[in-house]
């Protein structure tokens, strides 16, 4: 019972410091955001071009298919 009283009262003492926010090291990759942002831009300027407002593209025909 010992043991168990311990690891609860060290657990309790180390918790809050364990969720305390800590900042962030170092800053974010540029050159991933960007690949990240070009790939989403592509995708959505195809959407936009050859199915908008439809529900799914289908990019090797470029046509567009409603499901629902």
């Amino acid at each position: 019972m010992r043991f168990t009283s311990s690891s609860v009262l060290a657990f309790g003492l180390v918790a809050p410091a364990l969720a305390y926010p800590h900042p962030r090291r170092g800053s974010p990759n540029p050159i991933r955001a960007a690949a990240v942002k070009a790939a989403f831009q592509t995708s959505w300027n195809g959407y936009r071009q050859f199915a908008f407002p439809h529900d799914d593209l289908h990019p090797v025909s470029n046509t567009f298919d409603d499901e629902r």
